[in-house]
């Protein structure tokens, strides 16, 4: 849909240079092309709340062709001040973890990869060509915005950064995501152009559930069953919940696994289903109350998570956090989010019940029901022909304040995976397994290890007699080659 002029009007302002950047991506669906053009004041990456700076000279501000580098940096440096403009307005004091320092650096063309990074010290993207056509990851507002999102969640929750358990890994891939579309809904014509696509039904399959749709589209081009059939995620999706160690490890897109960016989709399918129940509760639901509806939800989103205990289950500590937060604030809004966690299974019906059945009730749900746990836990990695025998890792084993549980398969309460035993062992092989563990320093050459083709996620690290799991970074998808 094309937003007449008239109707932009008001978001431009003469007197200020302006250049052209895409809304959300550069592709449409499953097609590499297509994306939707918005005219922006030139964008200042620097100045705070999370200031970021990209490497090398700015290209004069002006608008340019499409295809051209000057076009793309401006494209990037435009995603990156929308989204530290609506997580500023949330946290307006915000500033990054402290390995990143007072700015986030950024990377534009860190390499060839169809991939970006965050890696506590830049954003990081890439470049690749496929059938021809190079793909810029940084081209794209929801890569740019979901590697963003990366970085807050990290200045909010940096204990989640090294945690060796599935949920607050996959929570952390969801974050990302969630940031993109809510980064989104700060366009005037995106909010305008959703609305339009989808009859004011949220979560139908729409620009605004699609995510990162060319990247999606030169993904699949390799490897035709790793990504969504028209886009890399698509939150539109129909996924319910299963405990991690009940997932398989990896698998067709079509399919929920255990892999994090996999599961993640669970739980920003849930977000969009509480975003487009919370507007539906609205009397006038036209763009200006999309707009308040979804800074509403990214406010509930930062308090959840600064409350939420990480445990293995993290899923449903957020949900029954955010479940909570909105019923103090807006009951509609905490029985539209209930609803939608219930729904997908991440909260059982007896746990949303609890929480939402008035202050008393809460109250008494909130007595904590497990006994603090130590931090650290040790894997051992003797079967896997390391010289070091046992590693530790940062377990997610902090003191849950609601006995908030998912519903599992079979339609049993999945009362068992609160705290599954033995999760670090197995998140650990999954690493191996799927290559993503750089042990080098630790692998004897006789061990007959693959040669190192892909940057790791996670490596191993001495400090005095101990070997640590540590992670290295979160990327934007998971195709190992």
């Amino acid at each position: 849909m094309s937003i007449p002029n008239d109707q932009v009007t008001e978001f431009r302002n003469a007197s200020v240079a302006e250049v052209d950047a895409w809304q959300d991506d550069p592709g449409a669906g499953a097609n590499p092309v297509g994306g939707a053009l918005v005219t922006r004041p030139t964008p200042n990456t620097e100045k705070g709340p999370f200031p970021t700076k990209i490497q090398g000279k700015p290209p004069i501000a002006k608008r340019y062709d499409r295809g051209s580098a000057e076009f793309r940096y401006w494209v990037a440096a435009s995603a990156l001040r929308r989204a530290s403009d609506f997580w500023g307005e949330i946290l307006p004091n915000g500033t990054w973890q402290t390995n990143v320092g007072p700015t986030l650096n950024v990377v534009l063309e860190e390499g060839v990869d169809l991939n970006a990074y965050y890696n506590r010290r830049t954003l990081s993207f890439f470049k690749d060509t496929v059938q021809g056509r190079t793909v810029y990851s940084a081209e794209s507002p929801d890569i740019v915005c979901h590697e963003f999102g990366h970085a807050v969640l990290d200045a909010i929750r940096p204990q989640l950064w090294s945690t060796a358990s599935y949920e607050p890994s996959a929570f952390h891939e969801s974050f990302g995501d969630m940031s993109a579309i809510l980064t989104a809904l700060g366009l005037p014509e995106m909010r305008m152009t959703v609305l339009h696509e989808t009859d004011g039904r949220l979560n139908a399959n729409s620009r605004l559930s699609r995510l990162a749709e060319q990247l999606g589209w030169a993904i699949r081009q390799r490897s035709p069953h790793s990504v969504d059939a028209d886009s890399l995620r698509n939150a539109a999706n129909a996924f319910t919940y299963i405990p991690p160690l009940q997932l398989p490890a990896s698998g067709p897109a079509s399919m929920l696994s255990r892999e994090v960016h996999s599961h993640s989709r669970l739980f920003t399918g849930a977000f969009l289903d509480a975003l487009a129940g919370m507007f539906a509760t609205e009397r006038n639901r036209n763009e200006e109350t999309l707009r308040a509806v979804s800074v509403t939800l990214g406010k509930l989103l930062v308090e959840a998570v600064r409350s939420a205990p990480i445990t293995a289950r993290y899923f449903a500590q957020v949900a029954a956090q955010l479940v909570a937060l909105a019923m103090e604030e807006n009951e509609s809004y905490g029985a539209a989010i209930q609803r939608a966690m219930s729904r997908r299974g991440i909260l059982s019906a007896a746990s949303a019940f609890a929480i939402t059945a008035g202050p008393q009730k809460r109250a008494a749900f909130a007595a904590a029901v497990a006994a603090p746990q130590p931090a650290l836990k040790e894997v051992d990695l003797s079967d896997y022909g390391f010289s070091v025998p046992k590693i530790k890792v940062q377990a997610a084993a902090e003191t849950s304040q609601f006995r908030a549980l998912s519903f599992g398969a079979m339609y049993k309460a999945a009362e068992a995976a609160l705290d599954d035993d033995g999760e670090e062992s197995v998140f650990v092989a999954d690493l191996i397994h799927s290559d993503c563990l750089d042990g080098r320093e630790f692998a004897p050459p006789q061990r007959g290890i693959a040669p190192q083709t892909a940057p790791k996620t996670h490596y191993l690290e001495k400090v005095g007699g101990d070997v640590f799991l540590r992670r290295a970074f979160f990327d934007c998808v998971h195709v190992r080659r």
